[in-house]
């Protein structure tokens, strides 16, 4: 019975052995009938889940963020903004006052330790323009 899915390659050699691939059923099981053991702890935090005193926070990422463009950019620039987190993502929305800000308020979010991607979603820039005489 060949089917395109059919075949195994050996980790010995190159050698391809044509072979049906058959489900290992007992391999199959629930998290419900997984047994682990009692004394099993999970010691490593992942970044994006560090809070502000390292323990471990579902929003770490998004308030080590916030402290972090308060100490560089002020209380009123964070004000205007909402930062969230969806993984190492960081969600950053609301107004700021130019555009050049946008650039150095991203590289600081980066710099944040679990902070991967940007997006920055419904931002406004409210700059304001001169007048031309």
């Amino acid at each position: 019975m060949n089917s395109p899915n059919s075949w195994v390659q050996n980790s010995q050699s190159s050698e391809i052995i044509n072979a049906p691939i058959e489900p290992d059923k007992s391999a199959r099981r629930s998290l419900s009938t997984l047994h682990l053991p009692a004394n099993l702890t999970l010691t490593a935090i992942p970044p994006e889940r560090i809070g502000v005193d390292g323990q471990y926070d579902h929003n770490g990422l998004a308030k080590r963020v916030v402290l972090q463009l308060q100490e560089l950019f002020g209380i009123d620039l964070v004000k205007n903004l909402r930062i969230s987190q969806r993984g190492r993502v960081v969600i950053l929305m609301g107004n700021l006052p130019d555009g050049m800000l946008a650039k150095s308020l991203m590289e600081a979010i980066l710099s944040v330790e679990g902070a991967l991607y940007v997006e920055a979603q419904n931002l406004s820039i409210t700059e304001k323009l001169p007048r031309s005489l």
